[in-house]
């Protein structure tokens, strides 16, 4: 069973000091640590080779725990997870969600300096009276980053909290089985999207009709990961990429007993990919971590706290 929900974000960038001036400098996220990565991680949690060195820098948005932790490699990867060029819905990791104060607003700053996927859209889903306005960016690591204004959630900060991670999926029902029979989720929101509703935001063909669901741990403040089936086929990014490439390459989740999970884990058709290692990470301290391959075959840090 999951703690807190999605606990942390690992991003590999391309450049430390133009991932900061967005996530710090622009989303107005604060740095909570920083330091060098060791061979437990490296080596045994990413089974990188021994040449290969890393230092990280977590940041945080308000009281929301979860953590963008990112991670500059040496000697860098030119490659990136999200090759610039090719399909969206591709089955990998696809977002990060933010909320915004004024859309216009924040359109006409970040278009100035960043790429974005589609204008701001307004939308209304049939089965509420919430209107929506949402537009996606590219980030310098191909990382794409939605913004989302609703009426019904008043904010102080131009940039909010982040609220979503979004996962393409070959099959959201395996998604859903995974995150609730084996995380312990609730899959609070599951439904068929009406074509062309929310197509250009997700840059998918026009005429599909892409499912989405939402997985949410009640009582906490963590973002949602989301999954999107949109029935074209695409290819496993993950399993392209390679291990330094830039972009968005693990999530992670604490759980309240790491043994119980890997049990599920290796008695089901995903994968424990390395041993239980020991580490540490800020606002949360020592822990005791492991990967695995789960849908989509998105890389999943499992950990638990050393008490």
């Amino acid at each position: 069973m999951v703690v807190n929900g999605l606990d942390r974000m690992v991003i590999s960038v391309k450049s430390m000091e133009e991932s900061l001036a967005f996530y710090r400098d622009k989303m107005g996220m604060t740095i909570v640590g920083e330091c060098d990565l060791g061979e437990e991680v490296l080596q045994k949690l990413w089974s990188l080779s021994p040449e290969i060195k890393g230092k990280s820098i977590f940041l945080q948005k308000g009281d929301r725990p979860v953590l963008i932790q990112l991670v500059e490699f040496s000697p860098k990867s030119k490659g990136f997870i999200r090759k610039p060029g090719e399909p969206n819905y591709d089955y990998g990791i696809y977002d990060i969600g933010f909320r915004v104060k004024n859309m216009e607003k924040a359109y006409k700053e970040l278009s100035e300096t960043y790429e974005f996927i589609n204008p701001p859209k307004t939308y209304q889903a049939p089965w509420t009276d919430v209107t929506v306005k949402e537009v996606v960016m590219i980030t310098p690591d191909q990382l794409r980053n939605a913004f989302m204004q609703s009426g019904t959630v008043p904010m102080e900060e131009d940039f909010g909290l982040v609220t979503t991670n979004a996962h393409f999926v070959k099959s959201v029902d395996e998604a859903n089985a995974f995150y609730k029979d084996v995380l312990g989720f609730q899959i609070v929101f599951d439904k068929i999207m009406p074509a062309g509703l929310v197509n250009s935001i997700l840059g998918i063909p026009e005429a599909c009709e892409p499912r989405i669901s939402m997985a949410f741990k009640p009582g906490t403040k963590a973002p949602v990961p989301e999954f999107i089936e949109c029935g074209c086929e695409g290819r496993y990014i993950h399993e392209c990429a390679n291990p330094t490439d830039i972009g968005m390459f693990s999530v992670a989740y604490e759980v309240e007993n790491l043994e119980e999970v890997l049990k599920k884990i290796n008695t089901s058709q995903y994968s424990q990919l390395c041993d239980i290692i020991e580490t540490s990470i800020p606002t949360v301290g020592t822990i005791k971590s492991v990967l695995v391959e789960g849908p989509a075959k998105i890389k999943h840090e499992i950990y638990s706290r050393l008490r």
